[in-house]
C-alpha cells in the first residue's frame, strides 16, 4: 500500500477517496432502463448520502449486516491503536442513525429505498433483481471479493452495460480480480488508489479464475 494511500485512512480523508470514481459510474448508470441500484457495505451512509438525492422513482438496496468485518488482507491501521482511529467498529454503533438518515433522504427524493440487514453473498442468492449499479464496499478481503464478482458473474446479474465500482482497492489484490472481470467482457473504466470501476459488455463470455 502507498504511503499517501495509509495516510488518507488514518486521516479519514474522504477528499483522497476516488468519490468522483464512483459518481461517474453511478451517472452513468442512472441512463439505464432496467435494474437496480445496490450498495454492499453501508457504512455510514457516505455514498449512499451522495446517491439518493438523485434516484427518484428508482430502487436503492443498501446491504450490511452491520457485523465487524475483515480489516483486508492488507490492513492500513495495522501498528497503530486501533480502537482510537476507528472507535472499535464506530460504524457498528450508528446503524439506527445511518438506517434513518437515509431513509429521510430517500423519502424527501422520491427513491424506493430498502435496507437489507444480511451479507450482501446472501441478498445476491435471494434477489430476482438485476443490477444496472452495484458499489462494493463490504469485506476488502481477496477471498470474499473473488467470491462476490463470481456469483454476480457467474448468475448473470449486472444488466448489459451495467457498472461495478469496486472501494478499497489497495487492500486485497484486486489485480486477479480485475483479471477474471476483463476475461468476462467488464472493461475497466477508471482505476484510482482506492476505487475502480467497470461496465460490462455484450455478449460476456464466463470465465474462471485462475
Amino acid at each position: 500500500m502507498k504511503p499517501a494511500v495509509r495516510e488518507a485512512y488514518l486521516n479519514f480523508d474522504l477528499s483522497q477517496m476516488d468519490f468522483g470514481i464512483l459518481m461517474n459510474a453511478f451517472n452513468e448508470a442512472r441512463e439505464i432502463d432496467e435494474g437496480i441500484f445496490v450498495e454492499f457495505g453501508t457504512g455510514m451512509g457516505v455514498a449512499g448520502r451522495m446517491m439518493i438525492p438523485q434516484l427518484k422513482d428508482e430502487w436503492f438496496y443498501t446491504v450490511d449486516p452491520f457485523k465487524p468485518y475483515g480489516k483486508g488482507d492488507i490492513d492500513p491501521w495495522e501498528g497503530v491503536n486501533q480502537n482510537m482511529l476507528k472507535g472499535a467498529d464506530f460504524y457498528l454503533k450508528e446503524e439506527d442513525t445511518t438506517i434513518k438518515t437515509l431513509s429521510e433522504l430517500a423519502a424527501e427524493a422520491g427513491c424506493n429505498f430498502v435496507h437489507e440487514r444480511i451479507a450482501d453473498y446472501e441478498f445476491i442468492h435471494r434477489t430476482n433483481e438485476k443490477f444496472k449499479f452495484v458499489y462494493v464496499d463490504s469485506d476488502h478481503t481477496f477471498q470474499h471479493v473473488q467470491h462476490l464478482c463470481r456469483i454476480m458473474i457467474l448468475n448473470n446479474m449486472i444488466v448489459d452495460g451495467g457498472m461495478i465500482v469496486f472501494d478499497d482497492v489497495s487492500c486485497y489484490d484486486h489485480p486477479t480480480v480485475d483479471g477474471f472481470l476483463q476475461r468476462n467482457n467488464y472493461i475497466k473504466v477508471e482505476q484510482g488508489d482506492f476505487k475502480i470501476s467497470y461496465r460490462r459488455g455484450l455478449d460476456n463470455a464466463l470465465g474462471f479464475f485462475v
